[in-house]
């Protein structure tokens, strides 16, 4: 029976035929040098020699490359300093999949949606390749020589400013010192549009000292997020999510779950998973942390704060009675959005129940001079440095600048200025050099993780476009003789290379960790009163009419596709739809339900924002659940240049920003410009209307434990059927179990289905057909009413149904069942009725209406994992259950038996950050699949249609609080 994978002959052919017909510079020969670099690399299976400066294709075959079997290399993603471990897969020399390191403390295994996408930029054609000095291409020597040989060099560094991204390497730390001694008279500046600036000053205000709080969630029962999206990202993102997750598994009945409880202005993937939520506005969020300082710690608060949290009286005061019955085993986190007072408060909450030491302890901050005002604002730095010469170092400080005081004039009034960056964005349009940077994935370096494990970053591939590192300027600026980043960062081990080998293989460098700071006072609640009293503005509730379009409050946020715009090229995460709206390929103003109403306004009207004298217009989308009378706008869009899937779309939110890089403008104009867009939206439709049972199972937890335990001998009902029951032959069946109580909808599994299956991305007007290809998406629900409604997120895949109804009306026998369980697609009898799709219930099946694939150029094509057939136009596509690696499993059973391996794991349960996804042999009773089929919370999605699905799902369970019943908040 034809397979989906192809055979190991059809690939190499395959992969021969598609290099020797390219026009591209990187041609046969050429590709083979540049595989053979990575040959040299060290992983997590391979040796560790460094990658000699003269490589040449290799003839006798190396000994730890097998053709057609991948090999991992331990490595690490790093987003605003902080390091994620993760393996990287390369398929002789050709990186096609991240995945999370287990061992690593920062992934535990699992990868965010930027971890999975980050290999497919690796591939992006139009990033930046060459060196350039005033429009003209140079070289890395010439350059080098310059900065080498500027007139600072004379004074000191008088005149040099030095602006980098955000950095915990503790090779560029060494560098940055060297550089300072140097030039004592330079200045160096740290750039990051999500800065945690705000969590140091709370620190600092706390405590006299900068540390960074380390959530233990295994030991809280009461977690209380103020504006916290911590299940959605930050430097510990993955971590906290399985560690939440872990607290919410129910096996039995009696079995307790932790509670969480979010306050905020904006739904998110944390606001989304809570128990309870409280939907306020901006200013709120203060008011409400103020009233626990208050109650809790005994703080001072003013007037003002009262009677704002006045409408919220009954819920705040449950919370308090919730917190003070969980002492040592609570948890306050503050958003690091919020203002630095909110942090301090919450540290001063944690601190008078008990919680420091048990679920929070502090350790010093990875990140370099975290805190310094050398991570102040950056045209404050520029203008009081006098510049004659700026080095921007990764960072695109022009796009990401406040529109009141952009970047832009005071670059162009340097002298010199040079920018070393990965694509030709804002920033290299201005600067008079350009360096183009390499990939993570072709480049040497090194990163703290959150607790300060330093991981070790090493490349895959030669730098497939002479990209150069930002360790390769520091060392040439710190005077080094050696400036190859390999070097820099073995220098460290120089005294002890087999510490270096076991860091290169396990991805991190054991008992690197910062030690627990134990020696921090007691917050001083006098100073941080004082401060809430001093920078306490009363904010009134704005409720807009049909006749008041003022008083919105503005709440920027980070972007789930571009972040701050340094993804805007990722065509992966730009199609991924948004964990809340389920939007694509654009940003949007997010509403309430009130106030687009009140507005007159749709999803997909275009409103005029304005803050002042500056204004954007963008497209609306109505979110049920967020705060009445503020308007969300996420940054990362509206670029102008370096971003060439997404320049024109969107709309630039740091226009809007204030000059001090704020989160929140108050008192803005929201305005109805008569416009209309349709927006790039895959889910179209958020409510259950009445059929919760039957789609998406879900019930509070008092509910479930008072419910009578089912007979172990009762059996369900099946609905009558005309066809035969289904048979179980004696070999594995496979299925999978999902946990809807533990999913966050973070979506980072969609994109891990999408990088491991080859499926293509189609755009935003194929979205807006209906035509998204993703064989994996994750519907939302919001249950209940538009004010406070819970959500419910619940993966859909194929449910590979045990009487398929797709299997029933194919005319070409294209789609079938295999004996260990699976729905097959035979792309190659596959004929293009689209009866399946019409006859599937579940919508799982997509059709390719174009082929694709067919205009990615042959860099782009080098993504695709050569496991999975590329299909053409005119077939259906659905899920798998990654059958490549099923049957690559069963072939290594078979051809070594006894040999130590892997446990079997699809794409999406691979990536889950809360192990929500589970997949193995229903067939064996013992297995962690087939234990939850057997689950009191399992069901069939339209199970009464009787299709009987391989996938159950696991009811979501909500810990409600009596006291926040429906109608009493």
């Amino acid at each position: 029976m034809p397979s989906m994978s192809h055979d190991t002959g059809h690939r190499a052919s395959a992969l021969a035929r598609m290099l020797d017909e390219t026009r591209d510079p990187i041609a046969r020969r050429d590709f083979l040098v540049r595989m053979s670099a990575a040959l040299g690399l060290a992983g997590v299976t391979g040796c560790t020699r460094a990658p000699r400066e003269q490589i040449v294709p290799y003839v006798v075959q190396p000994p730890e490359v097998t053709p057609g079997k991948p090999t991992s290399y331990a490595s690490a993603t790093v987003l605003d300093g902080y390091a994620t471990g993760v393996l990287v897969e390369s398929h002789e020399g050709r990186p096609t999949k991240v995945e999370g390191n287990p061992e690593h403390p920062a992934s535990l295994g699992a990868s965010s949606a930027f971890d999975q996408a980050s290999v497919l930029s690796l591939y992006d054609p139009s990033r930046a390749q060459a060196v350039k000095q005033g429009g003209s291409t140079s070289t890395w020597q010439d350059v080098a020589t310059a900065i080498a040989s500027g007139p600072w060099t004379a004074m000191g560094g008088k005149g040099l400013h030095l602006v980098m991204a955000p950095t915990s390497s503790p090779t560029a730390a060494i560098l940055l010192k060297e550089i300072r001694e140097r030039y004592p008279n330079a200045a160096i500046s740290f750039h990051a549009p999500a800065s945690r600036r705000n969590a140091w000053q709370g620190a600092r205000l706390a405590y006299g000292k900068v540390v960074e709080p380390r959530f233990d969630l295994r030991a809280a029962d009461v977690i209380v997020a103020l504006d916290a999206d911590f299940l959605g990202h930050g430097p510990a993102q993955l971590r906290l999510s399985r560690q939440f997750a872990d607290r919410r598994r129910l096996a039995r009945h009696e079995d307790g779950m932790n509670r969480l409880y979010a306050v905020d202005s904006l739904l998110s993937v944390t606001g989304a998973s809570a128990d309870h939520r409280l939907r306020v506005g901006r200013s709120e969020v203060m008011a409400f942390a103020a009233m626990l300082f208050a109650a809790i710690a005994s703080g001072k608060v003013p007037q003002e704060a009262a009677e704002i949290a006045a409408p919220h009286r009954r819920w705040v005061e449950a919370v308090i009675r919730d917190l003070l019955a969980h002492r040592r085993r609570s948890l306050v986190i503050a958003g690091d959005t919020q203002p630095a007072v909110v942090h301090a408060m919450a540290h001063a909450i944690n601190t008078a129940l008990g919680n420091v030491g048990t679920t929070v302890t502090f350790g010093p901050s990875p990140i370099i001079e975290a805190g310094e005002p050398s991570h102040g604002h950056l045209a404050d730095a520029l203008e009081n440095s006098a510049a004659d010469t700026v080095i921007v170092l990764g960072a695109n400080a022009v796009y990401a600048s406040p529109a009141e005081r952009p970047i832009a004039p005071i670059l162009a009034r340097a002298r010199n200025s040079a920018y070393v960056g990965l694509y030709d964005d804002e920033t290299a349009r201005v600067c008079l050099t350009t360096i183009a940077e390499a990939h993570p994935l072709e480049s040497w370096g090194d990163a703290r993780a959150f607790d300060g494990t330093v991981s070790i970053i090493q490349p895959l591939v030669d730098p497939l476009f002479g990209g150069r590192s930002v360790l390769d300027v520091l060392a040439v600026l710190a005077g080094r003789k050696q400036t190859n980043a390999y070097d820099l960062v073995r220098e460290r081990f120089k005294n002890d290379p087999a510490r270096f080998r076991r860091a290169l293989r396990r991805g991190f460098e054991e008992g690197s960790a910062f030690d627990v700071v134990t020696d921090l006072s007691s917050p001083d609640l006098a100073t941080i009163g004082t401060v809430l009293a001093s920078s306490f503005v009363r904010a009134e509730r704005h409720r807009p009419t049909p006749e008041v379009e003022h008083g919105f409050d503005l709440v920027l946020t980070t972007d789930p596709h571009t972040y701050d715009g340094r993804f805007a090229n990722d065509a992966w995460l730009l199609e991924l739809p948004s964990p809340i709206g389920k939007l694509t390929w654009t940003n949007a103003a997010t509403l309430s339900v009130e106030a687009a109403a009140a507005l007159d306004l749709a999803s997909g009207d275009e409103v005029e924002i304005r803050a002042g004298e500056r204004s954007v217009r963008v497209p609306a989308l109505v979110v049920p659940g967020q705060a009445t009378g503020t308007v969300g706008l996420s940054l990362g869009w509206g670029r102008t240049a370096g971003a060439e899937l997404s320049a024109g779309l969107g709309a630039n939110a740091y226009e809007l920003r204030p000059a001090d890089e704020a989160w929140h403008v108050p008192d803005v104009t929201v305005r109805k410009t008569g416009e209309r867009h349709v927006l790039p939206i895959t889910q179209i439709h958020q409510g259950l209307e009445g059929r919760d049972e039957s789609i998406a199972r879900h019930a509070t937890l008092s509910a479930w434990t008072s419910r009578e335990p089912k007979s172990k001998e009762s059996k369900p009902k099946r609905p009558l059927s005309i066809f035969n029951p289904p048979t179980m032959p004696a070999k594995r069946q496979w299925g999978m179990a999902v946990d809807l109580a533990v999913c966050t909808g973070c979506s980072a599994c969609v994109v891990a289905c999408q990088a491991e299956n080859n499926v293509p991305t189609v755009g935003a007007d194929g979205v807006r057909l209906g035509r998204a290809m993703h064989w994996l998406r994750i519907d939302a629900y919001a249950v209940g009413s538009h004010d406070f409604p819970r959500m419910v997120t619940e993966p859909m895949l194929c449910q590979h149904c045990e009487k398929a109804p797709c299997e029933y009306v194919c005319p070409v026998n294209a789609t079938v069942h295999s004996e260990d369980g699976l729905n097959q697609m035979v792309y190659n009898r596959c004929v293009g009725t689209r009866f399946c799709s019409n006859n599937c219930p579940y919508k799982v099946r997509r059709f390719n209406w174009f082929d694709f694939h067919r205009t990615e150029t042959p860099k782009e094509q080098l993504v695709h994992n050569p496991d999975v057939t590329v299909r053409e136009r005119g077939v259906m596509e659905k899920c798998t259950f990654c059958v490549q690696r099923i049957r690559e499993y069963e072939i290594s059973e078979r051809v070594e038996p006894n040999a130590p391996r892997k446990p079997l794991q699809t794409a999406c349960q691979q990536a889950c950050p809360t192990g929500a996804i589970v997949f193995g042999d229903v067939a064996d009773r013992e297995s962690e699949v087939a234990k939850l089929h057997r689950n009191e919370r399992a069901f069939a999605v339209l199970d009464e249609l009787g299709t009987v699905p391989r996938v159950r799902y696991l009811a979501k369970i909500i810990n409600d609080n009596p006291e926040l019943e429906e109608g009493k908040r």
